[in-house]
């Protein structure tokens, strides 16, 4: 960098320089225009001369302010004018917003894969002119990587830290795509902490409150959000419909109807529960297999008995017999 001076230039010589943002600034358009039209633009432009216009400026630092600028009437805005090379005008813009801290990691992960790709450079050269690591540079190019790799309409739905970013990674594709498209519907990015207690989910809702069901509202909200990894408030809107019974699984189902009387199979286990216990006829169907016959179920159940009695030996047999005198 050779020579710096201030001046203030006119609208029609300014044009604005490449910009790699893509997320919006934390201070609205209207509260830097109602400050701009009281106090005019305290801060200057960053600017150099354009090395392909005559007489042009482009601005590297200050974009917003000329554009909120020229909204509010302005014709001249005070400016920094930088004699810089191209590599210089990036670096400096870059070291500006990075100081204010108003890029977020993927914003700055782009910033530097085209710094690396423009001026042909590796990530050892490039990481002591930005002021920071080798690694710092890499979590950061991950993380412009991951945002390239994702589908346009769902980046915006990307965690908006590294940390946040990272615990994604560890989830499969096919899971991301389906955080991802959750959080699209709530309209709100998952959070580190969201995806680190969603990670750890063992049971579905539905088994938490199930086995929780006699508990009160603030219990299941907290078993939600421990063991099926919900936040507080999907949580809590969890449990109000719950406790309406008015989640999908709550809905009355329509019984099954029984066949009519005349079925044959019906009228066999009618009188096989005359003499067995249903439970012993559905296990030993379960295991063993029906049959068409009385004849035939009746032998299979009583050599089924017979073999359970002779393998239980006499302790558990007198333990049963003792139970069932009570």
């Amino acid at each position: 960098m050779t020579e710096r001076k201030r001046g203030v230039l006119s609208v029609e010589q300014l044009t604005l320089a490449k910009d790699v943002r893509i997320a919006a600034d934390a201070v609205s358009d209207d509260e830097l225009l109602q400050s701009i039209q009281r106090h005019g633009i305290k801060v200057a432009l960053l600017v150099r001369r354009s090395p392909d216009q005559e007489g042009m400026y482009e601005i590297w630092d200050g974009r917003r302010r000329f554009r909120v600028g020229k909204i509010a009437g302005l014709t001249l805005f005070p400016c920094d004018i930088h004699e810089m090379s191209d590599l210089e005008a990036h670096l400096m813009a870059f070291t500006l917003n990075d100081q204010r801290q108003s890029m977020s990691v993927v914003e700055m992960g782009l910033w530097i894969k085209g710094l690396l790709k423009e001026f042909s450079m590796g990530q050892k050269a490039l990481a002591p002119m930005l002021g920071h690591g080798e690694s710092w540079l890499s979590r950061r190019i991950s993380a412009a990587e991951q945002y390239e790799a994702t589908p346009k309409k769902q980046r915006r739905f990307l965690p908006r830290t590294e940390r946040g970013l990272r615990e994604l990674r560890t989830y499969t594709p096919e899971k991301q795509q389906q955080i991802l498209s959750e959080a699209g519907r709530k309209g709100i990015a998952p959070t580190a902490s969201d995806l680190i207690r969603r990670s750890k989910a063992s049971k579905a809702p539905r088994e938490v409150l199930e086995e929780h069901r006699y508990q009160d509202s603030d219990f299941l909200i907290y078993m939600l959000m421990e063991e099926a990894g919900l936040t507080a408030t999907e949580a809590g809107n969890t449990v109000k419909k719950f406790k309406a019974k008015g989640l999908p699984w709550q809905q009355t189902v329509k019984k099954f109807g029984m066949p009519p009387k005349s079925d044959k199979v019906v009228q066999l286990y009618a009188k096989l529960s005359e003499w067995y216990p249903p439970e012993l006829i559905d296990f030993i169907e379960k295991n063993l297999g029906g049959a068409s016959s009385i004849e035939t179920w009746r032998s299979r159940i009583l050599k089924f008995m017979r073999m359970l009695l002779e393998k239980s030996g006499v302790e558990l047999r007198q333990s049963v017999l003792e139970e069932f005198k009570k």
